[in-house]
């Protein structure tokens, strides 16, 4: 309903002298969507779909159950292995990125004669090192 909703207004702004309904008429006949091929699916699937619905309260029950013993447990498979390396090796391309800004944040603060600018440059340092620390005990992970 909501999708009919915001193609009518849609529509609206577009072309006001259309109407979505009388569109929608012309392109869905009555009698095919009643066809009796339709209507044998629809019911086989409502069945289908009933039959699973019986067993979602019980399942419910048993893993509300499972939480309230703590038994619960979740177990996480990762699908590619080599995923965990490209994001360790994205993480150290950034911090190495992030390296080379405090590098250049650096240099450009230390070219300052004011007091506060040669307080930057050593924090800017400072945060070069342990970066740079923090890259090298990644690296050898």
């Amino acid at each position: 309903m909501r999708g009919i909703i915001v193609l009518e207004g849609v529509l609206e702004d577009i072309a006001p002298e259309m109407n979505l309904l009388d569109a929608l008429k012309s392109e869905w006949q009555l009698s095919s969507i009643f066809s009796k091929e339709n209507i044998e699916k629809y019911i086989l699937s409502f069945i289908k779909n009933t039959r699973d619905l019986k067993n979602i309260p019980e399942e419910i029950l048993t893993m509300c159950k499972t939480i309230n013993n703590g038994a619960l447990e979740l177990k996480i498979k990762e699908s590619n292995p080599y995923k965990t390396e490209k994001n360790n090796r994205l993480n150290l391309l950034v911090c190495t990125l992030i390296d080379i800004a405090l590098i250049i944040a650096c240099a450009i603060s230390s070219l300052g004669t004011s007091e506060f600018s040669k307080t930057l440059s050593i924090l800017f340092l400072v945060c070069f090192i342990i970066n740079t620390i923090y890259i090298v005990i990644k690296a050898k992970k």
